[in-house]
């Protein structure tokens, strides 16, 4: 991320972004998944499509796209779980009171956004020096609500939402989009 001081800044969005979403608000609501070769399936059926897939079960050769027949066959210890819409929501409103204990101007993402939170930078200079520090305050207050994530900033939505999908603290200076 790039040292823009915020103040000099003109508009300013930051993207929160929490990869593998459905995943991260299952572990989030139960830990004890951690580490456990986990799937999220469209059902139990052995020709269900695997929809997101866990460290551990990458780990094993599992990927994303395959039946859930064909990752049993990868690894006998396969967990596959539906999605959680409970556990989602949760998550969902923590990542959102996370983004606002660093600016009141917070704005969850849109249906299809799964863990995607918005900030307007605008006026936060007077608080942190800049945006690489709102950025590291930003993923420090997600990761203390149970969840890891990646902040993107830029002029505008379109922009910045990439950049969080890069990973990281990412900071597209002004002019640069």
């Amino acid at each position: 991320l790039q040292r823009l001081t915020v103040a000099s800044a003109m508009s300013r969005i930051a993207c929160i972004l929490v990869a593998n979403f459905p995943l991260a608000a299952l572990f989030r609501s139960d830990p004890s998944l951690t580490g456990v070769p986990l799937v999220i399936s469209e059902s139990h059926a052995a020709h269900a499509e695997i929809l997101f897939v866990s460290q551990a079960a990458l780990r094993q050769g599992v990927r994303a796209g395959m039946t859930l027949a064909q990752a049993r066959a990868m690894t006998a210890h396969l967990v596959a779980l539906p999605r959680s819409s409970g556990a989602e929501q949760s998550a969902a409103e923590a990542i959102t009171d996370a983004a606002e204990a660093v600016s009141p101007i917070v704005e969850p993402g849109e249906p299809g956004e799964d863990g995607c939170v918005w900030i307007d930078l605008s006026g936060l200079g007077r608080f942190y020096e800049s945006e690489e520090a709102i950025a590291s305050e930003l993923v420090r207050s997600v990761q203390r609500a149970g969840m890891d994530a990646a902040v993107g900033s830029a002029a505008n939505r379109e922009i910045a939402h990439p950049a969080a999908c890069c990973g990281g603290l990412r900071g597209i200076p002004p002019g640069r989009e």
